[in-house]
């Protein structure tokens, strides 16, 4: 892998989405998280769905100093937040900032501020609306990488105004705080659609559409593929996020390896600090879980080259299902555009990531284009529940 030598004039990935936002511009990710997806809220939705909105309200302050509960995404979101005490030594404008983003109420939003404390997440950034959808707020305000809830509807709203959303899968069997790799961050990615653009996928369902079988499709397909090995795929929804977290990761092996100028300038008090902090954070570790077959990989391998991604790890499975691969790889969170590949049954933390020709429920024509020319588009704010948010 190669290391960067230098980081004194570090560029984060997607910089031009954070023009906008000067204070976090210089960040190597920034993450939006609703307390849906970083808390859980399972006792509290009830008692909204149930007795109606005074009454959560009630009972929110009421148990506003009672500490929720991690929820699926505090283990990713507490591992990225780790590598800060090394990039914050390195540069002060550098590291994860993570911004709450709910749709409750300043005074219900309390319980969540007091939640994170409790839980060591050092969030210091928030926006809460009272029922209205913080989609604005993440796109103008903050440029964020990702924006990560359970609420669907609040997924889709962000993707209209340009935002790399997913939706945390909630009907699984994850059980937070069980961590089977707590000195390492794992993170997986579907290829298709996420890492990369949807155009091979949609080349696919055009096979499918022209072809009298499935096996027909697939072998015309594949033969685009090869014969396309040197066009390299446009980038997709998340590969901002990937080239951040590989920013990161080649921070760190570049102070161990002795190539990042930036350590060795510092006085070695400093280094010394650093390297005591290096030995408890965790290592990276990516991975492509895709159902491409590898007979694909060259286009693959040069679509990663040309936007400059690494990645640690790639399975290949050709159509096979995609749960028994991540259950040995056990991720930190999986990022997927299909629905189907996030099954209830597992224990993966997963993430649908709403966009693409798989996912006809939002105009992907618009959004495609916004991600491959970094436009931007207004829509009408949704007035949707705000308990799960």
């Amino acid at each position: 892998m190669t290391t960067t030598t230098n980081h004194s004039k570090h560029r984060t990935p997607r910089q031009e989405r954070r023009t906008q936002s000067r204070w976090l511009q210089h960040k190597d990710l920034v993450i939006g998280v609703s307390s849906s997806a970083l808390l859980d809220l399972t006792e509290s939705d009830h008692i909204y769905r149930s007795q109606g909105v005074q009454a959560y309200e009630e009972y929110q302050t009421q148990h506003s100093h009672d500490p929720l509960k991690p929820g699926i995404a505090a283990p990713f979101i507490s591992k990225l937040l780790t590598y800060n005490k090394i990039l914050h030594k390195l540069d002060p404008n550098r590291g994860v900032e993570v911004i709450i983003a709910s749709r409750n109420s300043p005074r219900t939003g309390l319980r969540a501020m007091n939640s994170l404390t409790a839980l060591r997440l050092p969030i210091d950034k928030a926006t809460f609306t009272s029922g209205k959808s913080p989609a604005p707020y993440l796109e103008a305000a903050y440029g964020v990488d990702l924006f990560l809830s359970a609420n669907r509807e609040d997924v889709h709203e962000a993707a209209r105004h340009n935002i790399p959303a997913g939706r945390i899968v909630q009907d699984n069997q994850v059980t937070p705080g069980k961590d089977p790799h707590p000195n390492e961050l794992r993170v997986a990615f579907d290829f298709d659609g996420i890492i990369a653009g949807d155009s091979s996928e949609r080349q696919f369902q055009q096979y499918l559409k022209a072809s009298p079988g499935t096996q027909e499709a697939l072998t015309a397909y594949t033969q685009y593929e090869i014969d396309h090995a040197n066009d390299p795929i446009e980038a997709g929804p998340l590969a901002g996020l990937l080239k951040g977290i590989n920013n990161i990761q080649q921070t760190i092996e570049s102070i161990q390896n002795g190539t990042c100028k930036t350590f060795n300038n510092m006085t070695d008090e400093e280094q010394q600090e650093i390297l005591n902090d290096l030995r408890t954070t965790p290592t990276i570790r990516t991975y492509v879980v895709t159902a491409r077959g590898a007979d694909t990989v060259e286009r693959t391998l040069n679509t990663l080259g040309t936007h400059g991604i690494h990645i640690d790890e790639m399975t290949m499975l050709a159509g096979m299902d995609k749960t028994p691969a991540l259950e040995v790889i056990k991720p930190d969170m999986f990022f997927d555009d299909q629905a189907k590949n996030l099954t209830p049954y597992s224990t993966i933390p997963s993430v649908h990531v709403p966009l693409g020709v798989c996912n006809p429920c939002i105009n992907n024509d618009q959004i495609r284009e916004v991600f491959n020319q970094h436009k931007t588009t207004k829509t009408t704010n949704s007035q949707l529940l705000f308990t799960n948010n």
